[in-house]
């Protein structure tokens, strides 16, 4: 593995401990006016790491691949917009 590969895999990997963080103070402080963002952000934070995974442990065909990625990307600009 690169040298650069290894160091955006670490920068994935610290992200998703942000967002687990940010996902625990939220439970701990959420209010009946805000939970409905707070589940809208455990499913983002659930589709972005699909997304990551797909990114850091590609597998299967091209094909398989891309159609994949594609749909795990279109889920998280979903929950976005």
């Amino acid at each position: 593995m690169l040298d650069s590969e290894t160091s955006k895999q670490v920068d994935i990997a610290d992200g998703e401990a942000t967002m687990d963080k940010a996902m625990k103070v939220m439970k701990k402080h959420v209010t009946k006016k805000n939970e409905s963002k707070l589940a809208k952000y455990q499913k983002l934070s659930k589709a972005v790491k699909k997304l990551d995974r797909l990114a850091t442990s590609p597998s299967g065909n091209i094909s398989d691949f891309n159609s994949s990625f594609t749909d795990a990307d279109n889920a998280v600009v979903d929950i976005l917009e």
